[in-house]
Formats: C-alpha cells, sequence, structure tokens
C-alpha cells in the first residue's frame, strides 16, 4: 500500500516518538478502523513490539483509495490535537 505523510503528521511523529516503520507495521496489522465526524478514518493497528497506534486518514470510504493520506498519529492513550 501506498502512503502520503502530512505536515501535521510528521510534526506528531516527532513530539510523540513515532517512527515510520511503526506507522508502515501498525497499518499491515489492523485491528480496527471506524469513521469520524470529520470525514476521515482512525485505523487503530498494532506494531511488531505491540505497541497501539491510533493512524487517522483522509477520508472515510472503505478501504480508501491509495495512496492513503496519512494526517496524524498516537499512540494508545493518546488524543489527536
Amino acid at each position: 500500500m501506498k502512503y502520503q505523510y502530512t505536515g501535521h503528521l510528521l510534526q506528531r511523529m516527532m513530539r510523540r516518538g513515532i517512527t515510520g516503520d511503526e506507522i508502515d507495521q501498525a497499518l499491515r496489522n489492523i485491528d480496527r478502523h471506524y469513521s469520524t465526524p470529520q470525514d476521515s478514518t482512525c485505523i487503530v493497528g498494532i506494531t511488531h513490539a505491540g505497541r497501539v497506534l491510533k493512524i487517522w486518514i483522509v477520508g472515510s470510504d472503505w478501504p480508501p483509495d491509495e495512496p492513503w493520506i496519512i494526517k496524524s498519529a498516537a499512540g494508545k492513550g493518546e488524543e489527536d490535537d
């Protein structure tokens, strides 16, 4: 699958210590997903190390068209801001 990172995502990754490899791993190991009121989809995925990530992508269609535009990410218990 192909992704496109937004500037907002890159800022959140640096702030929260999330790596590109973790984003890739979580998106390849999706536990669940749901639409949000902001016309996006929140994907909950798990890395190889067991870290649970919430990843927000643009659009609410499932499956999304490629490239997936990833706009934010957070670890379990963190909210997007």
